[in-house]
């Protein structure tokens, strides 16, 4: 019997032997059968692997450049929802406090150009979406939602400061 491996799978078939062949003549012609099957799996993975490559390559001038782009003119203002403790403690440059759950936050928003475009973060998000719901109810329309203090600093490419 000869044994292969095929798609995941021992196989096992006889080889096809004549009368009057010797042993040995009997494991050649296995093992003639075996190189030959080895082979046409061998030039068939080769011909798959050449087949990826190429499609691999043609596909190479349509990849997206994910490189970030800096701006020099601020496309938002950045608001740190956060208690002023909080900001105390770091804040990402730039940002300006507004605390959402002051209770003078409406009043904050309401001295704001709804036309403008606002950026904001807290320590975990929830503080953050809070505010960014309420600015969306008083008719702001570019508001985002930045999450976290770290999520801000990492997406704007901006330090955390204490000062």
């Amino acid at each position: 019997m000869l044994s292969h491996f095929e798609s995941g799978k021992v196989i096992q078939s006889p080889c096809n032997v004549n009368a009057g062949k010797s042993v040995g003549a009997l494991r050649l012609e296995c093992f003639s059968d075996t190189l030959g099957c080895m082979r046409k799996t061998l030039a068939i993975i080769a011909l798959l692997a050449s087949i990826g490559g190429l499609s691999a390559c043609a596909g190479g001038s349509q990849t997206k450049d994910t490189t970030p782009v800096m701006s020099l003119t601020p496309v938002s203002k950045l608001i740190d929802v956060r208690t002023v403790a909080e900001f105390a403690e770091g804040h990402v440059q730039g940002a300006q406090n507004a605390d959402v759950e002051s209770g003078t936050f409406q009043e904050f928003i309401a001295s704001l150009d709804r036309e403008a475009s606002y950026s904001l973060y807290c320590r975990s998000g929830r503080r953050s979406a809070i505010a960014a719901n309420l600015m969306a109810q008083a008719g702001f329309t570019k508001v985002t939602d930045l999450g976290d203090l770290e999520s801000a600093a990492t997406t704007l490419g901006l330090p955390i400061v204490t000062k």
